[in-house]
């Protein structure tokens, strides 16, 4: 799940509480996407393990998180949080494209085998998060601030008024949300 945080500013308690509120949840990837570059994650992390301390153990924190932050989280995690900002769009791709044309080991002319390792960098450089399968987004503009379309293929969208002072109902209601969307494919 992603929270798309729109161009409110930043709230650290209640992004502390819909993590909270996600880790029994069992859903596995929290990412709050930022494309002000605003958020501060060690800010955040160090606001998580003040309130609760008991929890701290049960997060992997993952991209944007300082390296050291990031070795202190248990191997044995419930949830990975991710703070992604605008470079994680347009100049993640510009970077792996980069990257890609720099290895020896692939071949640029097989488009499968390009397209294979340039997902491969890509999801390697989000720290294996993958695709979100639910994008809320925060706000009264309907639009996903520069998140990069290759990962919202399949992705489920979802607008809110504000991530600011939600309540457990508004998370639940939220969550049911999502669980009763269904995914149609095309034929």
């Amino acid at each position: 799940m992603t929270f798309a945080l729109g161009n409110e500013r930043i709230s650290y308690e209640d992004l502390v509480q819909i993590i909270v509120w996600t880790l029994p949840t069992g859903i596995p990837v929290l990412s709050f996407y930022d494309h002000k570059n605003e958020l501060n994650p060690d800010k955040l992390q160090d606001l998580f393990i003040e309130h609760y301390p008991q929890l701290h153990f049960h997060i992997k924190w993952g991209v944007s998180f300082s390296n050291n932050l990031e070795e202190e989280s248990s191997k044995k995690h419930d949830l990975q949080v991710n703070v992604l900002t605008s470079k994680h769009g347009r100049q993640l791709l510009i970077d792996s494209i980069q990257e890609l044309y720099h290895k020896k080991d692939v071949t640029l002319s097989d488009r499968a085998a390009t397209e294979a390792a340039l997902d491969d960098i890509m999801y390697s450089k989000l720290a294996n998060s993958g695709s979100p399968d639910f994008l809320v987004i925060s706000g009264n503009v309907y639009t996903t601030y520069g998140l990069s379309p290759w990962h919202l293929t399949f992705t489920e969208f979802l607008t809110i008024p504000s991530y600011k002072l939600l309540k457990t109902t508004d998370y639940n209601q939220i969550l049911s949300t999502f669980a009763n969307c269904e995914q149609k494919f095309g034929r």
